[in-house]
C-alpha cells in the first residue's frame, strides 16, 4: 500500500480496485468519465467509488490489460 502511494499523479497514476493494482496512466485521457475520478483516487482504493457508479461489464473488461500486480490483505 505504501508503494501504491506514492503513485498519485496524472504522469503516474496507479488505482486499486478488488485488490488489483491498476495503472491508469496511459487511460486517464480515455477515461470516459475524466481524469478527475481517477485523480481523486490515485495510490488508494476506489472499489467503493467504482461501485457506486456501476461500471458496465465492458468497462471492467477494458481495464485488464492496465492491471500491474495485486496487492496482499493481511
Amino acid at each position: 500500500m505504501e508503494e501504491i502511494a506514492f503513485h498519485n499523479r496524472e504522469e503516474d497514476c496507479w488505482i486499486i480496485l478488488h485488490d488489483d493494482v491498476i495503472d491508469v496512466t496511459h487511460f486517464m485521457k480515455e477515461h470516459p468519465g475524466g481524469m478527475k475520478p481517477l485523480l481523486k483516487y490515485a495510490g488508494r482504493d476506489c472499489t467503493a467509488s467504482f461501485l457506486h457508479v456501476h461500471h458496465s461489464k465492458r468497462a471492467i473488461a477494458l481495464m485488464q490489460p492496465f492491471i500491474i500486480g495485486k496487492i496482499k490483505r493481511i
